[in-house]
């Protein structure tokens, strides 16, 4: 029975280990998925930078070549 008791506390402790380990990992992917949102939206506005960058550069080149 002593026997028994001991293979079950450590079981137990082995439960509690893995139990601590996923909840680490969930921490983990919920702050990945928050970055990755994050950078997402960063892009999403580096784009339409770009975007407005590149029609400004048209609107350039043509007022250039009107001149020419």
């Amino acid at each position: 029975i002593a026997e028994l008791h001991d293979i079950n506390k450590r079981v137990q402790e082995y439960n509690s280990s893995l139990q601590q380990y996923n909840s680490r990992l969930c921490n983990d992917a919920a702050s990945a998925s928050a970055t990755i949102a994050r950078m997402q939206n960063e892009k999403a506005a580096v784009v339409e930078t770009l975007s407005g960058i590149r029609a400004h550069l048209s609107s350039v080149q043509n007022q250039l070549a009107t001149c020419k």
